[in-house]
């Protein structure tokens, strides 16, 4: 059953919403596979938050300033432009700073050809 425009824009939820406030940060971008995690492409490696790692898991691990400094935290859903929606299941090495790395599966070839490059990120 169809409802009436007017009816959802005058219901509760949205009216006394407030805003969410949308956060956006421009870092470095890195790329892992299931090798470089396990040492082996048979081996399935497990994120921080304890995820199994399949390749069709959208991950991303940060590095911890990203957590201390700019809030964001494990399990958060984020923003890469131009590839999607990911979850934060890990943390980098503290060495690194305003850096993400996205978890390519078992593509390993792909992970070496994406690289190192800037993207933006955003949460809320």
């Amino acid at each position: 059953m169809e409802q009436d425009p007017a009816t959802l824009s005058c219901s509760p939820n949205r009216l006394f919403a407030l805003p969410q406030k949308t956060n956006t940060l421009d870092v470095t971008a890195m790329a892992y596979s299931a090798k470089s995690v396990a040492g082996s492409s048979r081996a399935k490696p497990r994120a921080a938050n304890g995820t199994l790692l399949t390749d069709d898991v959208n991950a991303i691990a940060v590095s911890p300033d990203l957590l201390e400094s700019h809030g964001l935290r494990l399990d958060q859903k984020i923003r890469l432009k131009g590839l999607g929606e990911f979850v934060v299941m890990d943390l980098m090495n503290p060495r690194h700073t305003k850096t993400i790395d996205i978890y390519f599966g078992s593509n390993h070839a792909g992970a070496l050809r994406w690289g190192k490059r800037e993207l933006t990120i955003s949460w809320e």
